[in-house]
């Protein structure tokens, strides 16, 4: 019996990136573009993508949000809604009369 150390052949490519697309279950005009320039910044083109390729890439967009996230939440004036006074509901126990 001969063993291989090949892996299964994986999706690769512009292939690669339809699967993903579609496993998103969301439009794929509106999620084609997004990816597509995601996983482009990571400097190979969409032709030799790979799965590796696509976690380091996906990985680094998280990262990228989260920081703009923590810089939003940084920022005192981001949104006038925290602006607005709290609303305070009085709460009575019995022990209280």
């Amino acid at each position: 019996m001969e063993v291989s150390n090949q892996k299964p052949s994986e999706p690769g490519g512009l292939e690669l990136l339809e699967t993903l697309v579609a496993l998103t279950g969301l439009p794929a005009g509106v999620v084609e573009g997004e990816l597509a320039e995601v996983l482009s910044k990571g400097g190979r083109s969409l032709e030799q993508l790979t799965l590796d390729d696509v976690r380091a890439a996906l990985a680094s967009h998280l990262e990228t949000l989260m920081v703009e996230g923590l810089v939003e939440s940084a920022d005192p004036l981001s949104s006038e809604a925290d602006l607005a006074p709290a609303r305070v509901t009085p709460v009575y126990r019995l022990s209280d009369r």
